[in-house]
């Protein structure tokens, strides 16, 4: 889709021992999807939140949302979502952007695939967000 830029938020823990990730305790509602066991967590169990470099380095397939050509979408849709043990999002929340489009964003977002996110040797869910910015050239 022309004029259609991806920005993610999302990093692997790996970064953590770097102090290059940081808690987000803010976001500590409760998810539509519920809770996960492997959930990557803080030692006060608190998730922790990913940013953009690690996640463009395990994406394997990003598609854009669908959205019809008449539509002149301008500004940004911030996706929170939780990415499961194999790689796939289990579930995705639309935080912001016009309320007419939350659903071919969320709908692009839940296509998302990535390598798996492992500490150590045991795969893990993260939580992260996708930033999709539309303007209207």
């Amino acid at each position: 889709m022309k004029g259609l830029t991806i920005v993610l938020m999302l990093t692997l823990t790996s970064l953590l021992q770097q102090g290059a990730i940081s808690n987000k305790a803010a976001q500590q509602q409760v998810w539509p999807c519920g809770s996960d066991l492997n959930l990557l967590v803080d030692d006060q169990k608190r998730p922790i939140w990913i940013a953009s470099e690690e996640l463009m380095r395990h994406s394997t397939k990003s598609p854009v949302p669908q959205v019809p050509s008449s539509i002149r979408a301008v500004g940004t849709f911030t996706v929170d979502v939780l990415i499961g043990t194999n790689g796939r999002v289990k579930c995705t929340r639309v935080e912001s952007g016009h309320p007419l489009l939350r659903r071919a964003v969320s709908d692009a977002a839940q296509g998302w695939v990535f390598s798996r996110f492992v500490v150590g040797t045991k795969p893990v869910s993260v939580f992260g967000h996708l930033n999709f910015t539309f303007d209207s050239q």
